[in-house]
């Protein structure tokens, strides 16, 4: 794996703990990006709305639209063609993170993902995305 796609699939474990993600879980998901496969997200976007019994909205506005609301936070998910830059997915990660892990941390995880094949056992990454107590999100009812 690139450094590149180890860090995303990283940055898609902090989306979980995203306090914009856990607040649009409860009101509907918003995305934004490519127009090449807004047929599949809004397909898989109602079949998700019906089962979870909430609103998701997809806006084809084009692939670099996706990422530049991602990025801004304006959308919950944003959708592109091509992959972000490894800076644009640091920028995004960090906005991520930084407000629920202690300082430092974020560092750490893109250390750990850019020298992944050092890891021995997937625990070492593990603990560093594990978020204190104290800033937990509560979980949504």
């Amino acid at each position: 794996m690139t450094m590149l796609s180890n860090l995303f699939n990283i940055f898609l474990l902090a989306a979980m703990t995203s306090p914009g993600l856990a607040h649009a879980q409860k009101e509907g998901l918003s995305g934004a990006g490519s127009t090449f496969a807004a047929a599949a997200y809004t397909s898989w976007g109602l079949s998700y709305a019906k089962e979870k019994n909430m609103t998701v909205v997809y806006k084809a506005t084009g692939s670099g639209d996706g990422i530049r609301q991602i990025l801004a936070r304006n959308v919950d998910f944003g959708a592109s063609d091509y992959a972000m830059s490894a800076d644009e997915l640091k920028e995004k990660f960090h906005s991520l993170v930084d407000p629920i892990l202690p300082a430092g941390r974020p560092g750490e995880i893109i250390d750990a993902v850019d020298n992944v094949e050092k890891i021995k056992n997937v625990n070492e990454l593990a603990q560093l995305l594990v978020v204190p107590p104290a800033t937990r999100i509560k979980a949504v009812a």
